[in-house]
């Protein structure tokens, strides 16, 4: 699954399995200004599903609490 964040950037979903750990792994994907294919970016982290639901909750909690702060320059 490849989720648009803007016209140039995107983060793709997947999942894979290594021995007996199924992982799921989140990749940072980028386009030049008139391509339409979506190319890898170096970023990205792969975890296993557990910690994945882990985070899916902090996530979920983050955004409905909507609690953000200014990040300083």
């Amino acid at each position: 699954m490849i989720i648009k964040l803007t016209e140039g950037t995107a983060v793709k979903v997947t999942g894979f399995k290594t021995g007996d750990t199924n992982y799921v792994s989140i990749r940072k994907m980028y386009r030049k200004k008139g391509d339409t294919e979506w190319k890898h970016a170096k970023d990205g982290i792969s975890i296993p599903v557990d910690a994945a639901k882990k985070l899916r909750v902090a996530i979920k909690k983050q955004v409905e609490e909507g609690s953000f702060e200014a990040l300083s320059k």
